[in-house]
């Protein structure tokens, strides 16, 4: 006798559909989430925040390879089961796999390997086992986006509505003249979560280019969060971030002229009332704007970290130690050039094979310190520090990758290169991170697919039960 096919598959096919829901919202509302979580309101403890990063990226793993195995592992009565499932890996994906897993490795053999594996001792950040966390994390997202193309598209809407979230935010600090969650000078505003002004202004270049470039998708909501990223980034008074944006803008406008000229134009006048808001609120907020200081002390910054290459080329230096010599790898009279320039001080000695040294302050008054934060300041110059020349070359392997086919008609590998276009002059940060390798997931998979398309479970004929 016959019988229903949807009498034995209606249960299972209610599951499924929470699960294709599940599947569908997770990365997205982990991609939104993960740049406005805010700890310890009313103190600036970036320990805090990173570790609260960390967990919360850590659960979007564990959520993500639960969802993926109730994928790749459905019951014999699900609609999933005996379909033919797309490869764990391949050419596409193998160097974001293979950085997480070279950065771990590398860690082994660097000169603090505690520090290289878990973290710096100061701030927590440059965790190789992050690094692999945030790797694994873009490879699920790869997957499930391969399998579901809209996904892509949901993953730069959270991308844009996070930066719009933030853009907004960085405004209101400046017309409050304070900040919003921690207790910071007003000349050091915006910062809303980050770090740095200069931090949540490349971030915001990022979420721009990703929300201008769909706004093929969904023309005025994209334009409007475009439109806060740009005021954002014009209260952050950041070149750099400001090159990032013009850009984008070039590239969207080259992409379709008519539809983007207008939203890039406007996107320039947010920066432009922006930096006016600055000025006015803010007087001392024109720093990066108005000088070339920063290009010349981030060239004695890049000295430095060449030769800590040159040392190192192989399996690179990890976290919390190139940090303690680096004013051991350039000469006593660039290193004093780059005090004064930076900090007004005075170079009297430093100490050999330390990052000690003793200066004479702006109002002549002495002092003897040590650097514990120093950064490369060139986000390439700084892989091939933490990782060595392997970590590099597969680093660029991936942007490679994201430019190589249909770069123009991808916006999450558009918004990937924008970031990289301040990153010339800045490093990434666990604050932005999860954004960034999300992005670079999506837009893996956002490139033509080698393989033919997998039919979806609701083209599926449904199987033929019968019994006698």
């Amino acid at each position: 006798m016959n019988i229903r096919p949807t009498l034995l598959v209606t249960e299972p096919r209610v599951r499924a559909s929470f699960l294709t829901i599940l599947q569908l919202w997770w990365w997205p509302t982990f991609v939104f989430l993960s740049p406005l979580l805010v700890t310890s309101v009313g103190q600036q403890d970036r320990n805090d925040l990173i570790v609260a990063k960390y967990i919360l990226g850590l659960l979007a793993l564990i959520g993500g390879i639960l969802l993926e195995w109730s994928y790749r592992t459905p019951s014999k009565n699900s609609p999933l089961y005996g379909l033919e499932r797309p490869p764990l890996f391949n050419s596409r994906i193998l160097p974001v796999v293979l950085f997480g897993v070279w950065a771990v490795l590398s860690s082994f053999w660097a000169p603090e390997p505690i520090f290289a594996l878990l973290g710096v001792s100061f701030h927590l950040a440059d965790a190789s086992i992050w690094t692999l966390t945030i790797t694994l994390c873009s490879w699920l997202i790869y997957l499930s986006c391969q399998r579901n193309p809209e996904l892509v598209r949901l993953i730069c809407f959270a991308a844009a509505g996070a930066g719009a979230v933030l853009g907004g935010l960085a405004a209101l600090e400046v017309i409050l003249g304070h900040a919003l969650y921690y207790p910071i000078s007003r000349v050091d505003i915006p910062q809303v979560n980050f770090p740095q002004r200069g931090h949540l202004a490349g971030f915001l270049a990022l979420c721009l280019g990703v929300a201008l470039a769909s706004a093929r998708w969904k023309y005025w909501p994209m334009v409007v969060c475009a439109l806060l990223c740009a005021l954002g980034v014009g209260v952050s008074f950041n070149r750099a971030s400001v090159a990032a944006v013009a850009f984008a803008v070039i590239i969207c406008v080259f992409i379709q002229w008519r539809k983007f000229l207008l939203p890039g134009m406007l996107a320039f006048l947010c920066i432009g009332l922006g930096w006016w808001m600055g000025q006015t609120f803010n007087v001392q907020g024109t720093r990066e704007l108005a000088t070339s200081q920063t290009v010349a002390t981030r060239s004695y910054m890049w000295r430095a970290g060449l030769v800590g290459i040159g040392e190192r080329p192989l399996t690179g230096w990890g976290g919390n130690a190139f940090v303690n010599v680096w004013t051991d790898k350039i000469s006593f009279n660039d290193l004093k050039t780059y005090l004064k320039l930076e900090f007004g001080d005075t170079l009297i000695k430093r100490i050999p094979k330390t990052n000690i040294l003793r200066v004479k302050r702006a109002d002549g008054s002495p002092s003897q310190g040590a650097f514990i934060i120093w950064k490369s300041h060139n986000q390439f110059i700084e892989i091939a520090l933490l990782y060595g020349l392997p970590g590099l070359a597969l680093y660029l392997w991936i942007l490679i990758s994201l430019l190589r086919r249909k770069f123009l008609s991808n916006p999450a590998a558009i918004g990937v290169i924008t970031y990289h276009v301040f990153f010339m002059l800045w490093f990434a940060i666990p604050e932005s991170d999860g954004v960034l390798w999300a992005l670079i997931g999506a837009g893996m998979a956002g490139l033509p697919s080698t393989r033919a398309p997998e039919t979806s479970t609701l083209e599926q004929s449904p199987p033929n039960l019968s019994s006698t």
